[in-house]
């Protein structure tokens, strides 16, 4: 094995974005059922009950998605550190990652207190999130040219104008959720929206690090 050092950390960023994927999914599952337990508040005494506990379900799972966010967050960040030893792009991605996991921490502490700089924190995390993923992928391409494993090597590039793409299109979105809409209908779907589209990044990154897996076992 040529690369032991960037194998095991890439074994480690693969579980960490499989707990990002479940996360995401507790917050979109989350979303919903707050906004529908919100629907069903305006309604007769049974529905509003109904409506009080569906929100509260829904206030958990995004509460439960903070925190496996935030072990995904531990576990990439030890990941990255070992992949670092054989390849420099994976010690830019660590110190991004750093500063997306302190954004993300202090985010769950301020959330109720102040909405508005909890979603500017969160702001700072997903951009972070993105250079981060970003120096991942370019560190993945280079390990792939090392080895001569072109399939990888073009994957990798591919992959990563989807995932720039769809990182500008949420980072554009959270900024027009935290400051345009006024309204909370429109404030929600807005979310449910990039929280989709963060969804699609992760599976398009896994399947890259599988690849990168196989690929250093060999």
């Amino acid at each position: 094995m040529k690369y032991p050092n960037a194998y095991a950390g890439i074994k480690k960023i693969f579980v960490s974005q499989i707990l990002e994927i479940i996360s995401v999914i507790f917050f979109l599952i989350g979303m919903i059922a707050v906004i529908a337990g919100a629907v069903s508040l305006t309604g007769e005494t049974e529905a509003a009950a109904a409506g009080l506990v569906t929100a509260g379900v829904g206030v958990i799972l995004a509460i439960a998605g903070s925190i496996i966010a935030i072990i995904a967050l531990i576990l990439n960040l030890i990941g990255l550190n070992k992949a670092k030893n054989d390849e420099k792009n994976f010690q830019y991605a660590f110190w991004f990652a750093i500063i997306g996991l302190a954004a993300t921490i202090i985010t769950t502490f301020v959330q109720t207190a102040n909405p508005w700089l909890a979603g500017w924190l969160e702001f700072v995390g997903t951009v972070m999130t993105v250079c981060a993923i970003e120096y991942s992928i370019v560190g993945i391409i280079n390990l792939a040219g090392a080895v001569g494993n072109e399939s990888v090597e073009k994957l990798g590039r591919f992959t990563r104008i989807l995932v720039t793409i769809l990182w500008v299109i949420v980072v554009i979105m959270r900024v027009w959720r935290n400051e345009l809409a006024a309204n909370s209908t429109v404030s929600n779907i807005a979310a449910i929206v990039y929280l989709i589209l963060e969804l699609l990044v992760y599976i398009l990154y896994i399947v890259l690090l599988s690849k990168a897996k196989k690929m250093l076992q060999e």
